[in-house]
Order: structure tokens, then sequence, then C-alpha cells
């Protein structure tokens, strides 16, 4: 790897560093904003304040030293940020069905950190070829091998008192919108490095055909946040559809009449100021990234940081005699994720 591809690589693993961090604290909180809030009211209202705060930093940082103007005609917004919008609404509301109730973060995030294999499928789909990932299979296996040991061992799924493909289907609710969300977040990922990509291909709209010579996170983030937000009325269905699979009645419509509204948005914007810090860095590592599967990979260090907040919030099942198998599954899902990024470089 050459010298510049080198130092833009490792300026997109600090950014995911910095992403892991915010999302870690983040997602400690999702299940009970999910619970008291309702899932759709935290869509719509994390996705007008982040859209709001991206475009405020935007035009005071970029546009305004450039010249240039904020666009906000939907027929200048190019058609591959409504589709980044529509998967990035679908998984947040996976996301926060993964978490609904405030459900262990440390006991959801192993399904949902299966996203470095289907980053390889998402790079294979967009890109039309397979990603460098020759070296990255075994880093990989044992992630999925963590998985694995780990779903075999929570208590939480198996109870030994049917037959165990029975008690796989019983607790779908709780590790498929996990598995969902990781595929929505492999899929929207590869977009942000696939737009980062083309941009010297053509000009494109959405920053008024302006050509420029590599978009930045930012813009990516900013721009997607404002097409999924006028694609809200058709998506919403879509997510209470979801939500109903999963047996997650969500819309807390009584939240506005609720003595504790007030409350409530508070800590809801502190989350949504934080998780806007987050998208932005994990949208700037992609965009940077010259392989993304590395990145998706780095990921995995939320794992231990969420298995401490957990420990700290009491929701880890200390005293089952699995859980030494547990925590185990949970280090080879670190070991795999610190291989791959860090060791293993693309062949």
């Amino acid at each position: 790897m050459s010298q510049p591809r080198t130092k833009s690589q490792a300026k997109a693993n600090l950014y995911a560093v910095i992403a892991v961090f915010l999302f870690a604290y983040f997602e400690s909180e999702l299940g009970s904003i999910a619970k008291n809030v309702g899932i759709e009211a935290y869509i719509v209202f994390r996705l007008i304040f982040t859209g709001a705060f991206y475009f405020l930093v935007l035009w005071l940082f970029s546009l305004r030293k450039k010249g240039e103007r904020l666009v906000f005609s939907p027929l200048n917004i190019d058609t591959i940020l409504y589709v980044r919008g529509f998967f990035t609404i679908i998984y947040l509301a996976c996301l926060a069905a993964a978490f609904y109730g405030e459900k262990s973060q440390a006991l959801t995030y192993p399904f949902f950190f299966l996203h470095p294999i289907w980053q390889v499928f998402a790079a294979r789909v967009l890109n039309k070829k397979w990603p460098p990932i020759k070296r990255q299979i075994v880093p990989v296996a044992v992630i999925l091998m963590g998985v694995l040991v780990f779903a075999a061992s929570n208590p939480k799924y198996f109870s030994g008192t049917e037959v165990w493909w029975k008690q796989t289907l019983d607790a779908a609710p709780s590790y498929v919108p996990a598995i969902l969300a990781g595929m929505g977040f492999a899929y929207t990922n590869e977009l942000s490095n696939n737009i980062s990509e083309k941009c010297n291909e053509h000009p494109y709209k959405f920053v008024n055909g302006v050509k420029v010579e590599r978009i930045d996170g930012l813009r990516i983030t900013a721009y997607t946040t404002y097409a999924s937000i006028l694609i809200l009325p058709v998506a919403l269905p879509v997510v209470t559809v979801i939500l109903s699979t999963f047996g997650v009645n969500s819309l807390t419509l009584s939240i506005f009449q609720s003595e504790k509204l007030i409350s409530h948005m508070g800590i809801l914007s502190l989350a949504c100021l934080i998780v806007a810090l987050g998208t932005w860095s994990i949208t700037e590592a992609f965009t940077r990234a010259k392989h993304t599967t590395q990145i998706a990979a780095l990921d995995g260090l939320i794992v231990p940081l969420a298995a401490a907040m957990d420990y700290f919030h009491g929701r880890l099942p200390t005293n089952d005699p699995n859980f030494p198998f547990m925590v185990g599954a949970l280090c080879l899902i670190v070991v795999g994720a610190v291989w791959s990024a860090f060791i293993a470089k693309a062949s």
C-alpha cells in the first residue's frame, strides 16, 4: 500500500475509533429512549435534530468560506442519497428495536456485529467485484465463531427445556433486528465509500454542480439525513410494519402529554448530539477508507465497551454458569476485529 493510501487508511481508523466510543455511550441509552419516546418519534426527532446540526456546521465551516450555498431542492438531491437515506431509516428502526426496553448492549452487539460479513457482500453488489479479502477470511471467521459461541451460551436464548430450533425461533425478535441492522449499517457505509470513489466521474447534484476532488463525510452525512427526512412519509409506514413484525408497539404519542416531556426531550437532544458526531465520524471513516472491511471489523471494539457499560448497569448474567463462555465469545469477536483492522492487511 502506497504512503498516501496508508495515511488515508490510518485517518479512517482514527475516525472509526472515535465513532466507537461515541456510539457505545449513545446506544447504552437507546433502549430507554426508544421505550419512553417511541421508535418512530425517536427516528423523526433524530433526523431533524442531526440534520440541523450537520447543515449548521457545513455552512459555518465549509460552504460560507467557499462562497457556496446550501441546496435544499428535492430535485437536486442525487438518487443515491435517497437510497442511502431509506436504508438509514430502516437500519435505525431495526437497531432501536434490538435495544428496545433497555436490553443489554453486550448481549445484542454480537449479532449486529455480523456486519463485516455483510460489508463484503455490499462491496460486491455496489462495486461489481469482490473486495480484497484474502487475508481477511480468517479474522472474519474468528468473529463469526465468537458470535456462534455467544449465541449457544446465552441463557437468554437457550434454557435447555425445549428443542434448540424451537428456542431459536422463539428468540428471533431478540436477535433478528440486530442482524438486519447490521446489514443496513454495512450497506449505507459502503455507499459512503462508493459515493466518494465516484465523485470524480461526474459532479453530484447535491453539491450544486460544483466538482470536488473528494466528497467529505460531513457533506454525505448532511444530505443523506436531508434525503431521509424527505422520504419519511414513505419510510415510516415500512418502519411500523417492521416493528409490528418483531412485536414492538412503540408509537408512544402519549409522551407529548407526559409530565416528563421536558426531561425526555433533554435526554434525547443530548443523545442525538452525541450520535450526530458519531455518525459523522463513521461516515468520514468509510469515506476515507481504502479497505472498508477493515473499518467494519474495527467497529468490533465497541463490544468490550458495551460489556463494560452493561456490567456497571447490572445487565449481564454474571451468575449464570455459561457466563465465562459468553465472555470468551466476546473476546473472540474483539480478537477478530483487531486482527482484521490492524494485522490482516488486504492482499
